[in-house]
């Protein structure tokens, strides 16, 4: 699926740092890493400074990545993983009429 210009960079860097564990579309596949397109991780749940924190801390599963990617990219990669959360249709925010 091809992203909108303003995600494009973010799209590279994921497919650079992210994408071996997490796969190419972040849906996690055969890999231990989570599927990032999941509920649990909309903003409501686990924020941008969470994803943030962990990109760089690393967690008992993850490690570091602080050594690969810049702060820019982090924050773009973010939005990359947001935009994607909403082409599949999971919004943050709780809307009754979704849930028919």
């Amino acid at each position: 699926m091809e992203v909108p210009e303003a995600y494009k960079k973010g799209q590279k860097y994921f497919h650079r740092v992210c994408s071996n564990c997490h796969g190419s579309d972040a849906m996690g596949k055969h890999t231990q890493a989570p599927r990032l397109i999941d509920e649990e991780y909309l903003s409501n749940n686990f924020s941008d400074d969470d994803i943030r924190e962990i990109v760089l801390t690393g967690t008992d599963k993850m490690p570091s990545q602080k050594k690969n990617v810049t702060s820019e990219e982090i924050t773009e990669i973010i939005k990359y993983l947001r935009y994607s959360q909403k082409s599949a249709g999971l919004e943050a925010e709780d809307d009754e009429d979704n849930e028919k």
